[in-house]
């Protein structure tokens, strides 16, 4: 077999009985490996597991969780992610470029671990962080920042129950009073329904809620983001004028919470 470079990031595997034909080969399956992948994503995946190794919330499970266990266990796990700041400060200061794919490698190790957790962070913060970048502005940046570093949990709603994600049928509603200079969100009935929120069921605090914006001469003004607060972010207890809970179980990846949320004459 021939010879390991030393500075190869991957591990070597534990001994076992395929030892033997590994050994056989004629070629590296490390080498191999770099060319194929990129080999400072791997380096970032290795560090990445290699951390979390020493983390008793991250070991593997021999059973199943109840649904609720699962949700609550992801939910931890996001928390502690913020808590070991994984993301180097200094790729802050780098190519947009490099940092997109500095934390979607990441977020691949994330994946491999917990694919909840993975989901939870992707929708929360990459999703909702670029969205406003996209489509928000200075005003926005203690959200942002609040979302980044996980002291909320964000969520996107979109999708409602009667038609799924075809944005030219949304019916929610969010009419803009000139008097108090607030937007008063509404949901029609149950088919308008937000559905199948990721973050939302149970821990989100704050959505990016896609509503059909209409002003007081009568205008429709088409579909429009707005920013929504669902629940107090210390006690998660709903604000008035919401109504908004958990789908429940699904065929995978219980440990995200997907909810619906209804508002009723919601001011924002």
């Amino acid at each position: 077999m021939p010879e390991e470079d030393k500075t190869c990031p991957i591990p070597d595997l534990p001994r076992g009985p395929l030892c033997e034909y590994r050994q056989r080969a004629k070629f590296s399956w490390k080498a191999l490996k770099q060319v194929l992948e990129d080999p400072n994503v791997i380096r970032i995946r290795y560090d990445v597991w290699q951390k979390l190794e020493r983390e008793p919330l991250f070991a593997p499970l021999t059973n199943t969780l109840p649904v609720d266990q699962q949700k609550e266990r992801a939910a931890k796990q996001v928390k502690r992610i913020a808590e070991l700041k994984l993301d180097p400060q200094e790729i802050y200061s780098m190519d947009y470029k490099y940092r997109v794919r500095y934390l979607m490698s990441i977020n691949e190790a994330l994946h491999a671990v917990c694919p909840s957790m993975s989901v939870k962070i992707a929708l929360g913060v990459g999703l909702f962080t670029n969205a406003l970048l996209a489509m928000g502005s200075e005003r926005h940046s203690a959200i942002y920042n609040a979302a980044w570093n996980r002291e909320i949990i964000t969520c996107l709603a979109i999708t409602e129950v009667s038609h799924g994600s075809n944005t030219k049928r949304c019916r929610t509603t969010a009419t803009y009073d000139p008097k108090t200079q607030e937007f008063i969100i509404n949901t029609p009935d149950f088919e308008a329904a937000k559905c199948w929120v990721g973050n939302l069921g149970k821990t989100g605090s704050m959505a990016l809620l896609f509503a059909i914006l209409h002003t007081s001469d009568g205008q429709n003004h088409g579909l429009q983001g707005f920013l929504v607060p669902i629940r107090d972010p210390t006690t998660l207890q709903p604000y008035p004028g919401v109504i908004v809970g958990d789908i429940g179980e699904k065929i995978g990846l219980n440990g995200i919470d997907n909810g619906f949320v209804m508002f009723n004459n919601y001011r924002i």
